[in-house]
């Protein structure tokens, strides 16, 4: 995410950067409110977007291969016998 923000990281409080990047950032993401100066915080919201576009674009192929799948899912019969199985370390 820092690298989306580009020149404006440099120019943040330097804890910043550092809480709203790699896998913190969602858990973070209240802070966005706390930048004051409008363009740094329309900068940080963008990179927080643009860091949020790609995970849903993720997802939604996920899903899409998942329901591709599920169209060759075929019905089995199941079997009505009962084989008892023993389990366990005893010989009885």
């Amino acid at each position: 995410m820092c690298s989306a923000l580009g020149g404006s990281a440099k120019s943040m409080d330097h804890q910043l950067p550092a809480l709203l990047s790699r896998g913190n950032a969602m858990a973070n993401a209240k802070i966005i409110a706390e930048v004051y100066d409008k363009t740094q915080r329309f900068a940080v919201k963008q990179a927080f977007v643009w860091s949020l576009r790609n995970l849903w674009i993720m997802y939604a192929c996920m899903s899409g291969v998942g329901i591709l799948v599920s169209v060759f899912i075929a019905e089995k019969a199941l079997s009505k016998e009962y084989q008892e199985i023993k389990a366990g370390l005893g010989n009885t």
